[in-house]
């Protein structure tokens, strides 16, 4: 189906309902701008399956009992402490 950007104004809940059940292709002067389409149905917590090679990786990773906040701050504190001795001047022999 194809409506105009007039029509989705116009009509907005009506094309966003027919939606969910095929897509709608949403065109300004002939030239296709958007395409309404029904949503994909979740098979996983991870939603569509996208990201599952991902999450099986994540799952394989070992646990660490370290608060990421604390690394964070000790190596933002290394690298201040790096930029202050370079800006310190030199020893006077």
């Amino acid at each position: 189906m194809k409506i105009t950007v007039d029509e989705l104004h116009q009509y907005t809940a009506k094309y966003v309902h027919l939606a969910s059940h095929a897509s709608i292709e949403v065109e300004d002067s002939g030239r296709l701008l958007a395409i309404l389409q029904p949503p994909v149905q979740a098979s996983s917590p991870t939603g569509s399956g996208i990201f599952l090679e991902r999450e099986a990786r994540i799952c394989q990773m070992p646990l660490i009992n370290i608060d990421s906040t604390e690394v964070i701050s000790a190596l933002r504190d290394a690298d201040d402490r790096l930029w202050l001795n370079h800006l310190s001047p030199a020893p006077q022999p």
